[in-house]
């Protein structure tokens, strides 16, 4: 009786641990798991350092809720996808610690049509997935050149994945660019310049909502 106990133990155990393995390789789908093994040294001054990775498990968690609540679909995905029409789309994630959480996400289709999408959601994700306000429109071909520029040549392309300022309060700044065969991401903590900034900026600007105070 000891003995079959024992093995009904070992069983639930290894049930436990493989359940538990599926669920972290499963639980972000909105991202990379390769984020989380890319880590960055950091100097904090006085010697002291951090060590940071791109994205840990918790800011994964947070950035996924926040996507979902929003009905984001996952680019990281998108871009594994061969079948997939060779569009590029860019997402700004700004969640703000006293504010509603903003998502815009820009579409360039190949047949030249660049379209925003914009949700603002409820402070306390994850709710229902209920949104405060949404806009969707096509841009103008200005808006769109400038847009595209920007991101192009803006240094969003050599700008490290994250900042160093991750200990300090502040809004997440995240930006995502993808395409079939290619994804990339970058965060900041509350930017006081630099090309996240500039993107997210001009992000929020085509939305035409009022989002006082940035930061």
């Amino acid at each position: 009786m000891t003995r079959g106990f024992a093995v009904v133990q070992v069983l639930g155990v290894i049930a436990l641990a493989i359940m538990t393995a599926w669920i972290a390789t499963t639980k972000s789908m909105h991202f990379p798991m390769a984020l989380r093994d890319q880590h960055w040294v950091c100097d904090m001054g006085q010697g002291h350092r951090w060590y940071p990775s791109t994205l840990d498990a918790d800011a994964d968690a947070w950035y996924s809720s926040a996507l979902r609540a929003a009905r984001e679909p996952s680019l990281y995905l998108a871009s594994l996808d061969a079948e997939a029409e060779p569009v590029e789309v860019v997402r700004f994630t700004w969640l703000r610690s006293f504010h509603d959480p903003i998502v815009v996400r820009v579409d360039q289709t190949t047949d030249g049509v660049t379209r925003m999408t914009a949700t603002q959601m409820y402070m306390g994700l994850p709710r229902d997935g209920r949104a405060y306000r949404q806009v969707a429109r096509q841009l103008s071909a200005e808006e769109a050149t400038a847009f595209k520029n920007l991101v192009a040549t803006g240094g969003l392309s050599e700008a490290l994945p994250i900042g160093c300022n991750g200990w300090l309060d502040g809004a997440e700044w995240i930006i995502e660019r993808s395409r079939t065969g290619h994804y990339a991401y970058w965060n900041r903590r509350s930017p006081d310049e630099g090309p996240v900034r500039d993107v997210g900026l001009m992000m929020l600007k085509l939305t035409g909502w009022s989002v006082e105070p940035v930061y």
